[in-house]
C-alpha cells in the first residue's frame, strides 16, 4: 500500500513539474508575445497609451523581452517622454550590449534633449559595431556641428558621402557646416549636389538662395526662393526670404504678400511679423508697423533688434514714454550697448528730463562712447 502511495505521489509531482515547465516554457512566453503583438497593433493605430499598456503587460510577464522594451521606448518617443524612452533603450542595451539600433535610437533621444555629448557617445558605439551605418555618421556629424566642432562634423559627412555618394542628407548638412565656416562656394556646391540628387529638396534651394543673396546675386537668390516655394508650397521660411529680397528692391506690395503667406502658413513665425512691420513702417503706416512689432516681440521677447525697430516707430508717433521703455528693455538685453543709452538719453532730453539723460550719457561714456556726454556738457545740460 505504501509503495502505491509513493508511486502515486511521484507521478503527481512529475505532472505538476511538467505543468510548471510547460507554463514557463510555452504558455507564459506566448502570453508575453501576445501582449507585445497587441501593443504593436495599437501603435500602428496611433494609440500610444494603449500600446504602452500592452508592452507593460508583456514586460511584467517576461522582464527579459527585449523587443517589448524597444517598442515601448519608441512609443515613449512618440508621446514626447524622452526620459522614459532613454531608460527603455538602456534596458535593451543591458539585455543585449551589441544592439546597434538601441544605441542609435538612444543617441537620437539624447539629441532631442540637446545632450550632444551623450548622443555622440551612443552614435559612436553604434558605428563601432557596424561601421557601414551611413545615417549614424550623418546624425553624429549634426551633433558635432551643434557642439561647434565643424571639422569633426565635416569628417563624418565625408565618411557618409564616401560610403553612400547619393546620400543627399550628408551633402545638405555638410553645406550648412561649410556655410557656418564661411566657405560659401563649397556650401553652394553641396546644395547644388543635393538638388541634383533630389530636385524637390526645397530647403536646399532655400539655403542656396540665402548664400546667393549674401554674395549679392539677387537674381539667383530669387530664382532659388521661387523654386523652394514651387517644390514645397508650405515653406514659410522661403516666403520670408523672398519677401526680404522684394522689400530691398522696394517692391513693397509683393513683399507684404510673401510675409502674409508666411504668417498664414505659420502664425508663430516671429521674423515674418518683424519684416512685415518694417515694410509697413516704410509705407508710413505706423499703426500696422507697431502691431506687427508687438506680435514679433510677443513671440520672441528677447530679440533686441525688434525693440529697436519698434522704438523708431514709437518715436515717429511721438510716444516718447513707450520709446524709453523699449530702450530700457534693449539695455536689459544688451547692457553693453552704448548706443541704447545714448538714444534713451536723447529722448529724456526731449522730455526736458535732464538728470536721467545725463546719467545715460555718462554710462555711454563709460562704454567708450563719450561724444554725446561731451556735447551735452558743451550745451550746459550736464556737468
Amino acid at each position: 500500500m505504501n509503495r502505491k502511495i509513493i508511486i502515486t505521489v511521484c507521478v503527481i509531482s512529475l505532472l505538476i513539474a511538467a505543468s510548471i515547465f510547460f507554463y514557463f516554457s510555452y504558455v507564459k512566453p506566448h502570453y508575453a508575445l501576445k501582449h507585445l503583438g497587441s501593443g504593436k497593433d495599437w501603435s500602428l493605430k496611433g494609440d500610444m497609451d494603449k500600446a504602452i499598456a500592452e508592452y507593460d503587460k508583456a514586460i511584467a510577464i517576461n522582464p527579459n523581452l527585449k523587443d517589448a522594451y524597444n517598442k515601448r521606448a519608441d512609443a515613449w518617443v512618440k508621446k514626447g517622454n524622452i526620459d522614459k524612452a532613454i531608460a527603455d533603450y538602456g534596458k535593451v542595451i543591458e539585455l543585449n550590449p551589441k544592439d546597434v539600433d538601441a544605441y542609435f535610437n538612444r543617441g537620437k533621444a539624447w539629441f532631442k534633449k540637446r545632450d550632444y555629448d551623450r548622443a555622440i557617445a551612443d552614435y559612436s558605439k553604434a558605428v563601432l559595431q557596424e561601421p557601414d551605418l551611413d545615417n549614424v555618421y550623418v546624425n553624429r556629424g549634426i551633433a558635432w556641428s551643434l557642439k561647434g566642432d565643424n571639422d569633426k562634423a565635416i569628417a563624418d559627412f565625408n565618411i557618409t558621402i564616401k560610403m553612400k555618394p547619393k546620400n543627399s542628407l550628408a551633402y545638405y548638412n555638410r553645406g550648412i557646416v561649410w556655410s557656418m565656416k564661411g566657405d560659401n562656394d563649397k556650401a553652394i556646391a553641396d546644395y547644388s549636389k543635393v538638388i541634383e540628387l533630389n530636385p524637390k529638396y526645397s530647403d536646399a534651394y532655400n539655403n542656396r538662395g540665402g548664400l546667393w543673396q549674401d554674395m549679392g546675386d539677387t537674381d539667383k537668390a530669387l530664382a532659388d526662393y521661387d523654386k523652394a516655394i514651387q517644390t514645397k508650397p508650405d515653406n514659410a521660411e522661403a516666403y520670408i526670404n523672398r519677401g526680404n529680397i522684394r522689400a530691398r528692391g522696394h517692391d513693397d506690395d509683393k513683399a507684404l504678400a510673401d510675409y502674409d503667406k508666411a504668417i498664414q502658413l505659420n502664425p508663430d513665425i516671429a521674423p515674418a511679423y518683424l519684416y512685415r512691420g518694417y515694410v509697413w513702417f516704410n509705407k508710413n503706416n505706423m499703426d500696422k508697423a507697431l502691431a506687427d512689432y508687438d506680435k514679433a516681440i510677443q513671440l520672441n521677447p528677447n530679440d533686441a533688434k525688434t525693440y529697436f525697430l519698434r522704438v523708431i516707430a514709437l518715436l515717429a508717433k511721438g510716444d516718447n514714454d513707450k520709446a524709453i521703455a523699449d530702450y530700457s528693455k534693449i539695455i536689459e538685453l544688451k547692457p553693453d550697448n552704448a548706443d541704447a543709452y545714448i538714444n534713451r538719453g536723447r529722448v529724456y532730453f526731449l522730455q526736458q528730463n535732464n538728470q536721467p539723460g545725463c546719467l545715460d550719457a555718462q554710462k555711454a561714456c563709460e562704454l567708450k562712447k563719450c561724444y554725446f556726454l561731451q556735447e551735452r556738457k558743451r550745451k550746459g545740460f550736464c556737468r
